[in-house]
């Protein structure tokens, strides 16, 4: 990850559909920095800016396809290079509640909903409002 670069502004570039922060993302998911290790989020995240052609997420994501990894020929429906409207809010949703590929992540769900906030979402903001109450981000 970039030195001293807060998560929230590589989540936000990354959903803004920066490649490079995409991979940052990806790489960062792969290897547990600052978040919680994810494999369908690196995929998630290395698929998008290998789409947009950035060259070492394609290679990272050629060195980490083993059992369990969604391959690249396997990430045609995962979605477009760019974010959708919904997405931002949606892995925030994902990771305040937690599940067996998303585990609870109040930091991480915080940077999502900033900047689904920011984009206009109607609920990001009580979302955000909601983890503040209950943790210290």
């Amino acid at each position: 990850m970039k030195i001293g670069t807060p998560l929230s502004q590589i989540v936000k570039a990354a959903h803004e559909g920066e490649p490079e922060d995409q991979y940052l993302l990806g790489k960062a998911y792969s290897e547990g920095e600052k978040v919680h290790r994810n494999q369908v989020a690196v995929s998630i995240w290395l698929r998008k800016a290998a789409d947009q052609g950035y060259r070492k997420a394609k290679d990272l994501a050629v060195m980490l396809q083993g059992p369990g990894t969604v391959h690249l020929e396997q990430w045609k429906n995962v979605s477009s290079p760019r974010a959708t409207e919904d997405q931002p809010f949606e892995l925030g949703m994902l990771y305040k509640e937690g599940s067996d590929e998303f585990p609870c992540d109040p930091t991480v769900a915080a940077a999502h909903f900033r900047f689904a906030a920011e984009q206009g979402h109607p609920e990001a903001t009580s979302q955000l409002k909601d983890l503040e109450a209950h943790y210290s981000l």
